[in-house]
């Protein structure tokens, strides 16, 4: 099993930015008296999904498990994508691109699948690591 905490990956001035930025929406959406209705609530609404964001990247991890001859990739434990599942002889390659942060799984048939995203040149390398070792997947 091999497991990419997203806190891991975060970016500090986007979280910081990120949770201003929502605080901002809220003040202004409700403390300021300049706003009304439905400005109001998509002031609301847009800050609820920025705050979202931030607790998925504080709390969630991306798994990589083969079982059974399948590939099982899950986020959690907060919701977000759904769990993918391949079988192992469908993966001809699941990779980390270190020029783009992206660890991508492309099967036999053509298909391509963003799995994790953002992640950096080292963190590259040691996925790709973990990927043979712990999964026996090659990263061709």
């Amino acid at each position: 099993m091999v497991e990419l905490p997203w806190r891991e990956r975060a970016r500090p001035l986007y979280v910081i930015s990120v949770a201003l930025f929502s605080v901002a929406l809220l003040w202004i959406g409700f403390g300021s008296g300049k706003f009304e209705g439905v400005h109001r609530v998509l002031m609301c609404a847009t800050a609820v999904g920025l705050g979202y964001s931030l607790v998925l990247i504080a709390i969630n991890t991306t798994t990589l498990k083969v079982d059974g001859g399948t590939l099982l990739v899950e986020h959690g434990p907060l919701p977000w994508r759904a769990p993918l599942t391949v079988a192992v002889g469908e993966v001809a390659a699941l990779r980390c691109e270190p020029a783009s942060g992206r660890l991508v799984l492309r099967t036999r048939v053509g298909e391509e699948h963003l799995v994790a995203e953002d992640l950096r040149a080292h963190q590259c390398t040691r996925t790709d690591a973990l990927i043979r070792e712990r999964l026996g997947i090659g990263t061709a």
